[in-house]
């Protein structure tokens, strides 16, 4: 079901943009000739995009600028300036730029771009890939609503998509761009615990995944308070209570909240360079 018309250029092609292209061709939503990549110098990785996905890679920047309906800049931070220097020179009001760039503004992005183009920050995690990213966009002085629109479609054929205020955008960088890389660690300990006491590796990481997913619906269709839904867990001296117990010893609860703050900072750090 082909329901994007634009043709879709990433300037840049790491784990985020190779997550999202993937997301887009599962869903069926572009075709591989929707779809034009470029990156600064790694040959390698074009070779390698271009093989497993089939889609247009070049070096010729002008070409794939030009080509584009929405440019999606999914390079390092510490490369935009000089991709948006690059990109200068080409890019025209009539584009969409997408910027999934962690820690920089639209404002900077607008600013070395110097004419009114239209930039959109967003913000999806790597469940991009089979269609179940969380992302998070906000709009530029110069975006529409007919651009935002076009945006949100986008985003929505490989998730959920949620529109904020560019000040939230650090923190829910933190929360869901970051934040699958949480629970794979979170993940990761329990199998090993379930390895510890005779659980098979593939038993444990199924159990794992969809007592996950259960907890995320859950979070979805209640509206009941969080610690109340884990009280109704635990019962006194039982076992969910012991091991709420453990992590309590072990300040948990305190370290996820340091490992959230921590990422805000690290993303707000990003545009200083």
């Amino acid at each position: 079901m082909n329901i994007l018309k634009q043709m879709i250029s990433f300037i840049g092609a790491g784990s985020m943009a190779e997550s999202i292209i993937k997301g887009l061709l599962n869903t069926q939503c572009v075709t591989t000739e929707q779809i034009q990549v470029t990156n600064r110098s790694n040959n390698q990785r074009l070779t390698c995009i271009a093989e497993n996905y089939h889609v247009i890679v070049s070096r010729n920047f002008e070409k794939i600028v030009s080509d584009a309906d929405v440019l999606i800049l999914a390079m390092k931070p510490k490369d935009a300036l000089e991709a948006l220097l690059a990109l200068r020179s080409y890019v025209t009001t009539n584009h969409i730029v997408l910027s999934v760039m962690a820690g920089i503004s639209t404002n900077f992005i607008e600013s070395v771009l110097e004419d009114q183009i239209p930039v959109i920050r967003a913000m999806p995690n790597t469940s991009s890939e089979i269609g179940f990213s969380a992302t998070t966009v906000c709009t530029g002085k110069y975006s529409t609503f007919e651009n935002l629109k076009n945006a949100i479609q986008l985003f929505e054929s490989i998730g959920s998509v949620f529109v904020v205020d560019e000040k939230q955008m650090d923190v829910t960088t933190a929360i869901a761009g970051s934040g699958p890389a949480y629970f794979y660690y979170i993940a990761d300990a329990i199998q090993k615990a379930a390895l510890i006491h005779g659980i098979g590796d593939h038993e444990a990481r199924m159990l794992i995944a969809d007592t996950l997913i259960g907890a995320g619906e859950m979070l979805k269709q209640s509206s009941t308070d969080l610690g109340q839904l884990r009280k109704k867990i635990t019962s006194p001296g039982g076992t969910t209570a012991a091991g709420i117990q453990a992590l309590m010893e072990g300040n948990v609860h305190h370290a996820f909240i340091s490992c959230i703050t921590a990422a805000v900072r690290r993303s707000q750090e990003l545009e200083k360079g």
